[in-house]
């Protein structure tokens, strides 16, 4: 009996063999762990984007190399507009690996090794899905005597300042005269890496690494420290391998 979980599913391929094999791939893997998928397959980055706002996926399988846009460009898209959308890349070309570094992605597979670790992906993806679905996630900010609730997603950063803890975060900062790692409970503390002495960053907005830096997602840059500098690499690169 399939569960009842409706999973959306956009295939961007320019080339019709391999955007069939793709969805045979969704098909086969969505079958076996008996859950409901619904695909639309798409021909170029422009017919998806054309259609955005009338289908909005939990998970768009990308191909890299396309006429007009190419798929890296097309996922940054997905990131800004559809931010919760799993973004996962399928592509002929192993030289693009660390290119897709740029966007915020589930999984970069080599087409030739599809059957072998398209699976992983979408388990991996499904396990994002289902966290958020079930999440609650905040973080309370304590500060001139009243509390704040602030959704731990929007949170780009936190840092010592002095006395004080500073939280940056999509809709401002506000400060807490708790530490960083005493703000941040426990079961939130793997949201996070340590990459300088008095700095907090969220694994999920990071976009990159840069020589010492990390750079997130709306272009700040936080320094890595030679102490934190292998954890936090470390624990950057894990957010895509299983």
């Amino acid at each position: 009996m399939q569960k009842e979980i409706n999973i959306k599913i956009a295939l961007i391929d320019d080339n019709p063999v391999h955007l069939k094999h793709s969805r045979q791939l969704c098909e086969k893997a969505f079958e076996s762990r008996q859950i409901i998928c619904f695909i639309r397959t798409f021909s170029s980055a422009s017919d998806f984007l054309s259609q955005m706002k009338n289908f909005s996926p939990d998970i768009a399988v990308l191909d890299i190399e396309m006429p007009e846009k190419d798929g890296i460009s097309l996922g940054k898209e997905i990131n800004q507009y559809l931010p919760e959308c799993r973004i996962i890349f399928l592509t002929s070309y192993i030289d693009y690996a660390s290119d897709v570094y740029e966007t915020d992605h589930i999984w970069f597979v080599v087409k030739n090794n599809a059957e072998k670790y398209f699976d992983s992906a979408i388990d991996k993806a499904l396990r994002s899905i289902e966290e958020q679905n079930h999440s609650k996630d905040y973080l309370v900010i304590k500060t001139k005597g009243k509390s704040e609730v602030i959704p731990l997603r929007s949170v780009l950063y936190i840092s010592k300042i002095d006395r004080k803890t500073q939280v940056v975060c999509d809709q401002g900062e506000y400060f807490d005269n708790r530490k960083p790692a005493d703000l941040i409970p426990e079961k939130y503390l793997n949201r996070f890496v340590r990459c300088h002495q008095g700095y907090y960053v969220s694994l999920k907005r990071i976009k990159e690494i840069d020589h010492e830096d990390f750079v997130l997602d709306n272009g700040v840059r936080i320094p890595i420290s030679r102490t934190f500098s292998k954890t936090a690499r470390d624990a950057f690169f894990a957010r895509y391998i299983l």
